[in-house]
């Protein structure tokens, strides 16, 4: 049986576009899809809380069946209850096994990138698993991935990036491009150089560039015709969380397109 991902859903833009990732995500292996509400749990008096109209639980679960409706019939759908969104997602993501929690960017993103917001970055960091940031307004569109971007360094990090990003290229038949960027300092241009040779010979992946400045920037540059950016995460934190170092966070508030964050020790693909 695949692994599942879990799709945040709030009934917002940035939901739905999480949805929309999810979904290109499970194509790449027929992976079950799970689209998760929370509630936000309160602590006003239970007078309050009657007073208030429709019960929150039902609405959160005519909004996921909407949103079902709309984009992933085959879904499964779970409303959930929590002080906290971010926390109750990684819950659900760690009880069910999950291999990618897919979560949508803020408003204040600009159409086609990403930026996490406030509860982005928290399931960023404590995810159990690989996290997926969707660029803002990808559910206005038919979206599937078509061309994938991976970051690669020589670490164990980017080793466990190119391998998921690999199985993701071969699962959906589509072309994969590794980018190796060196700094100034002596030698790193042919350190680089065979970092790219090493990541060409690597199953499923389509070519491989060396760029020179800074790893974010070109990052970001490579992957502006791209439909999926690849990261490894930083060595630190607990072995299954994503732990982002200085690139991954910059590129966190402003990658031309989604994101997916994978942690050292984490799953291999969903």
């Amino acid at each position: 049986m695949t692994s599942m991902i879990v799709a945040g859903v709030d009934g917002l833009r940035g939901g739905r576009d999480a949805v929309a990732l999810g979904a290109a995500l499970a194509a790449a292996d027929d992976a079950e899809l799970l689209l998760t509400g929370v509630w936000q749990e309160t602590l006003l008096p239970l007078p309050l809380l009657m007073s208030s109209g429709e019960p929150p639980l039902e609405r959160t679960e005519r909004m996921l069946l909407r949103t079902r409706a709309a984009q992933a019939p085959r879904a499964i759908t779970r409303p959930l209850s929590g002080l906290s969104p971010a926390r109750a997602l990684c819950r659900v993501a760690a009880s069910e096994h999950a291999g990618t929690i897919a979560i949508g960017s803020t408003a204040a993103a600009p159409a086609g990138h990403v930026r996490a917001g406030r509860d982005a970055q928290h399931v960023i960091h404590d995810a159990p698993c690989n996290a997926a940031l969707a660029a803002r307004g990808l559910h206005e569109r038919p979206f599937a991935i078509g061309s994938i971007v991976v970051g690669v360094d020589g670490g164990a990090e980017s080793e466990a990036a190119l391998g998921v990003a690999a199985r993701l290229a071969q699962g959906l038949g589509v072309a994969l491009t590794a980018i190796a960027v060196h700094d100034p300092r002596p030698h790193a241009r042919d350190g680089a150089e065979g970092i790219a040779e090493q990541a060409r010979e690597h199953a499923g992946v389509t070519a491989a560039e060396v760029r020179h400045g800074d790893p974010a920037t070109e990052l970001a540059r490579a992957a502006q015709e791209a439909d999926l950016l690849v990261l490894g995460s930083r060595h630190g934190g607990h072995a299954a969380r994503v732990t982002l170092g200085r690139v991954g966070h910059r590129l966190t508030t402003d990658a031309p397109c989604s994101l997916l964050l994978v942690p050292c020790a984490g799953p291999t693909l969903h």
